[in-house]
């Protein structure tokens, strides 16, 4: 009876260290990272040279996501579609928002990490970009 008991927490413990890694917050780029291209509009037009880098750097800073990747391939470009490029010092990122989907994604093909807060940021974003 007692085997069955420590089965049974060891189950609930993996249990708990998988929610935690799925829910617990992180932040999207770790350490030094730059924003090198913006697209958007319903066909992604790169703005790139409109945009205040820096600014729209700062913005993304403090942007936290999920642990877990969700599928949301295939996009659904939208009026108000944007993808952010950040280059982190090991690895590149994009962050894709419009009206339904916030993610933020290394490979579309491997699904994406949901942005906490992604309809706020985007409406931060588009204060950012010129007009369309």
């Amino acid at each position: 009876m007692k085997t069955k008991w420590k089965i049974l927490l060891v189950c609930a413990v993996a249990l708990a260290g998988i929610a935690a890694w799925c829910f617990v917050p992180r932040t999207v780029a770790e350490g030094a990272y730059r924003v090198y291209y913006v697209a958007a509009g319903e066909g992604l037009r790169n703005v790139t040279d409109q945009v205040d880098l820096e600014a729209m750097g700062e913005l993304l800073r403090d942007v936290e996501r999920r642990g877990c990747r969700v599928s949301f391939a295939p996009m659904q470009l939208q009026e108000r579609s944007v993808d952010i490029g950040v280059l982190e010092s090991t690895r590149h990122w994009h962050l894709y928002m419009d009206e339904d989907t916030c993610v933020i994604y290394d490979s579309a093909d491997k699904g994406g990490y949901p942005i906490i807060d992604g309809e706020d940021l985007l409406e931060q974003v588009w204060a950012l970009l010129p007009e369309p």
